[in-house]
C-alpha cells in the first residue's frame, strides 16, 4: 500500500505542468529580484518565432505589438483569438486591439507579469493572465503559452533592457 502511494505521488508531481520546463531556459535569466524590472514601459515586439507559430496556426498577420505605460495601462495590436481559448486553437482566426493593466507579481520561483484584460470583444468578462518573464542576452523576455504549456508553444513579447 505504501508503495502504491509513493508512485501515484510520483507520476501525478512529475506529469504536471511546468514540472519540467516547457522550453529550453538554459539562456535564460529568470528574473529573482524585482530591481531587474525597473525599464519594463515602453514598445515591445512579438519575436519571429512568434510569427512563424501563428502563421502555422492560419494566422495573416505582420505585426503584433505590446505598450506597457506608466499609468499601469497596457495595449497590445493583433492579439489572436487563440490566446482565448484553454487549448490555444483558434476560436474564429481573428486578431484583437485589447487593452487592460498590468502588474509585477511574485510567485513562488521568480517575478511575472500579470496582465488584466478589460472586458471586449475578446474577452467577455475582465480576464487576468500571468505572463513569464525572463532576460536573454540584454532582452527582456515575455512569454504566454498557447494550449498546453508543457507543448512549448508561447507567444513571445521581446523589449531591449
Amino acid at each position: 500500500m505504501r508503495l502504491t502511494i509513493i508512485l501515484f505521488f510520483i507520476i501525478v508531481t512529475t506529469s504536471s505542468c511546468h514540472f519540467f520546463e516547457p522550453r529550453d531556459t538554459s539562456y535564460d535569466t529568470p528574473i529573482k529580484s524585482l530591481t531587474q524590472l525597473n525599464n519594463l514601459t515602453g514598445s515591445w515586439k512579438a519575436t519571429a518565432e512568434t510569427y512563424e507559430l501563428l502563421k502555422q496556426r492560419k494566422y495573416k498577420v505582420d505585426s503584433m505589438s505590446l505598450v506597457f505605460r506608466n499609468d499601469s495601462t497596457f495595449v497590445i495590436t493583433n492579439l489572436p483569438d487563440c490566446i482565448n481559448d484553454g487549448f490555444g486553437e483558434s476560436i474564429d482566426g481573428k486578431l484583437y486591439k485589447v487593452a487592460g493593466k498590468w502588474s509585477v507579481q511574485k510567485n513562488k520561483r521568480d517575478w511575472e507579469i500579470e496582465m488584466a484584460f478589460d472586458k471586449n470583444e475578446l474577452f467577455q468578462a475582465k480576464t487576468y493572465m500571468n505572463f513569464d518573464i525572463a532576460i536573454t542576452d540584454s532582452i527582456y523576455q515575455l512569454y504566454w503559452y498557447l494550449g498546453d504549456p508543457d507543448d512549448a508553444e508561447p507567444i513571445t513579447f521581446e523589449k531591449p533592457i
